[in-house]
């Protein structure tokens, strides 16, 4: 059975790798369209009504490899200007050489919230609503992130 798919990056270039590498190791997927940002994204979701699979994945690319990660295991994102720390259950962390407003479009819609200006977090691995300091948020993996003014009202 196909998988029908569509490919969503900023980048001409990744794009074209993902498609490679989508051919050569994921036969099982169709490739529908690709898309340049989450407009073009939806346009082409709504038009062709791909598969939104139970475990979705998102590539990061790291280096010399894109490292395919079930969205679920990704605890937070941290962005650091041009960079942003994915940082995954079991203590993982990847750095990868691109903006967190470009993960923020992307993880639309899948349990995540900006809480502070250099921080995205999955609402299904917080534990704790730390009230002390201005509201600091803990998660599954022990972290502890600063909620900004603008952010409580998004976590509340």
């Amino acid at each position: 059975m196909k998988i029908k798919s569509i490919i969503v990056d900023h980048e001409k270039h990744g794009r074209e790798n993902l498609a490679g590498i989508l051919e050569q190791y994921c036969p099982e997927a169709e490739l529908l369209g690709e898309a340049a940002s989450v407009e073009s994204a939806i346009a082409l979701i709504n038009e062709y009504s791909p598969d939104q699979p139970q475990n979705p994945r998102i590539g990061l690319p790291t280096g010399d490899r894109i490292e395919f990660i079930e969205v679920s295991k990704i605890i937070r994102c941290q962005g650091e200007g041009n960079y942003t720390h994915f940082f995954f259950e079991e203590n993982k962390h990847l750095l990868v050489a691109k903006t967190l407003v470009e993960f923020e479009d992307l993880l639309q819609g899948h349990s995540f919230i900006r809480v502070h200006k250099t921080h995205l977090v999955n609402l299904k691995h917080i534990v704790a609503w730390l009230k002390t300091d201005g509201g600091v948020l803990q998660f599954s993996n022990s972290d502890k992130v600063a909620v900004s003014r603008s952010g409580k009202d998004e976590v509340q």
